[in-house]
């Protein structure tokens, strides 16, 4: 697939790629700004074994490749969920299927599907290990972890830990519910260990970016400084806040996730039928190709859709566990 950043990334790695081939190893190259350190581009680390774990399903093109480990690292964080298998399957080809993995993977942002393609996988054995079983909890946390920091897409990383916290937080409230604090307390100790073993796996990723992130704009230390006109130039120390929500969608937008191209669809050429409002209107015979996206992003591929179909079983299956629960609640109480 012809994706923008594998573009760039080919181009960029190329003066790396040419030494690879005759057989030597480069940690510098000047094809990317002004010249800057490959840790972060194409530095293979070979001692983290734990990336032999992740090139297990890798049998495709990394396009199918990322479906096939959204759908596998989600199946596998259901079961972690106790969910059937039957009832899982379905649940993970949708997940796998929704439109905005697709748009990332044609925008060619392999890191961070991969990354996403962790991260149930993280969250599964965290459930698993605070409310059936240690051994397969702790396994799935570690080797999701372990990968999921190994991609070096430490965005995704961060909305992880926010959600493995609010899923801590939880157990915290159902463990205190049924007085079991020592209980809890043990069992996050040795996610805690699990964790710190994950995290060392990574320890020349983490420690080479740590090192370079303070040289960069992101750290703070950007020499480019940007000038506001009738104020004075004024150095950076980070990203700029619109920029880090330029991409981010409103209220509005978000209804997306169920309605598609409510916002008109993509910044690109969209095909349009001949007997569109826009194709009649211009008198096309067959179509018309034409930009339709009118919402406050500066520009997208298309939107975020997951299933109109998939809200509403969402919704039914929602209530139809409070209500099993509700049943089975008062059952209890007339046995008792």
């Amino acid at each position: 697939m012809n994706a923008h950043d594998n573009v760039g990334y080919t181009a960029a790695n190329k003066e790396c790629a040419d030494y690879k081939a005759k057989g030597e190893t480069i940690l510098w190259t000047n094809r990317i700004f002004s010249g800057m350190p490959l840790f972060q581009t194409s530095y293979a680390i070979k001692s983290n074994l734990v990336g032999y774990v992740g090139a297990i399903f890798s049998f495709f093109s990394y396009e199918v490749n990322i479906l096939i480990y959204l759908m596998v690292g989600m199946y596998f964080a259901l079961l972690l969920f106790n969910l059937k298998s039957k009832s899982s399957i379905p649940i993970s080809i949708a997940y796998g299927l929704t439109t905005w993995y697709l748009l990332s993977i044609e925008a060619g942002h392999n890191s961070k599907m991969f990354a996403i393609a962790y991260v149930p996988l993280l969250l599964g054995g965290m459930y698993h290990t605070y409310f059936t079983d240690n051994k397969k909890g702790l396994i799935a946390i570690g080797i999701g972890l372990a990968l999921l920091i190994g991609t070096s897409h430490y965005q995704i990383v961060y909305y992880a830990i926010i959600m493995t916290v609010l899923l801590g937080i939880y157990a915290l409230i159902e463990f205190v519910k049924s007085n079991k604090i020592a209980d809890f307390a043990k069992r996050t100790g040795i996610i805690l260990f699990v964790v710190a073993v994950s995290v060392g796996c990574n320890t020349t990723n983490l420690w080479t970016n740590s090192e370079y992130v303070k040289e960069t704009m992101r750290g703070g230390n950007s020499e480019l400084t940007k000038k506001e006109e009738g104020s004075p130039a004024k150095k950076s120390t980070g990203l700029d806040i619109n920029y880090a929500y330029s991409w981010s969608y409103g209220i509005m937008e978000s209804m997306n996730m169920i309605i598609p191209n409510l916002m008109g669809g993509g910044s690109n050429q969209e095909i349009l039928t001949a007997d569109s409002e826009i194709g009649k209107k211009y008198g096309q015979e067959e179509y018309i190709q034409l930009p339709t996206y009118w919402g406050e992003q500066p520009f997208t591929s298309g939107p975020t859709y997951i299933g109109g179909l998939i809200f509403i079983f969402f919704i039914f299956f929602l209530f139809f566990i409070l209500f099993l629960n509700e049943v089975l609640i008062q059952k209890s109480h007339l046995n008792l």
